[in-house]
């Protein structure tokens, strides 16, 4: 199945007072009941979504299934997150945000960019801080959606979902962080996605096997990542 192309947002229920749910997908239905973050999920596998909160911030979803053309696995199983104006902007940006992750349970490790080369990481999950300037980010590898970041957001990025840097500003500035007691991961560079494809099996098996984190690294211990990415009801998880 290759990676998802994200449509214009389109509203179709409202699943919590504080929640409101957007599918990308044109056949969307007009209106769903309540349910759990992971029960919807596991209705809506292999769509994107987006989570608006009531109060800052707001977070957007994708749902990135495999990309077999583009020699990317993702993640079928969890989304990656999108923290729009996540920590304050002003003074030591950088600072703040490697303070807000440490408070939250996740260990900042490098201050860079993001590399200009579809790449991904089989053995754990990425999460970057936008700490200046703007960006455009593609997800999924070719073909997958591209999305714009600028500082003061938070981007989490599930094992097997690959990323490239597109456009940017001079100033472009990312912390890098993982969770606590985690090493830094692999990086499985995609120059031919063809030749990724052996790859892309053995690897799916170490990306399943990376678990969730404990905390989310905006909202800490009872966040949109803890709820989003909770194993569907019945099993045991990562």
């Amino acid at each position: 199945m290759a990676a998802i192309l994200l449509r214009p947002f389109q509203r179709v229920a409202a699943l919590a007072s504080q929640r409101s749910v957007f599918f990308f997908a044109q056949d969307a239905p007009s209106a769903l009941p309540f349910a759990s973050p992971a029960s919807l999920r596991k209705r809506i596998s292999g769509r994107a979504l987006g989570v608006s909160m009531m109060s800052k911030p707001t977070v957007e979803t994708f749902f990135i299934s495999t990309n077999n053309k583009g020699g990317s696995p993702n993640n079928d199983h969890i989304p990656l997150l999108v923290y729009r104006s996540a920590f304050p902007v002003g003074g030591d940006t950088a600072k703040a945000c490697e303070q807000m992750f440490t408070e939250n349970g996740w260990t900042p490790a490098w201050r860079d960019t993001v590399y200009p080369y579809h790449h991904y990481h089989a053995t754990g999950h990425e999460l970057l801080g936008i700490a200046g300037g703007e960006a455009r980010i593609c997800f999924g590898g070719v073909g997958g959606p591209t999305v714009a970041v600028r500082t003061g957001d938070v981007v989490v990025i599930p094992a097997g979902v690959s990323h490239k840097r597109e456009h940017h500003s001079a100033d472009f500035l990312v912390v890098g962080a993982y969770p606590n007691g985690v090493e830094e991961p692999d990086i499985v560079r995609i120059d031919n996605p063809a030749d990724n494809t052996q790859n892309m099996i053995a690897h799916s098996a170490l990306i399943a096997r990376v678990p969730v984190p404990p905390s989310d690294p905006v909202c800490g211990r009872n966040g949109p990542l803890v709820h989003m990415w909770a194993p569907p009801e019945g099993t045991s998880g990562s």
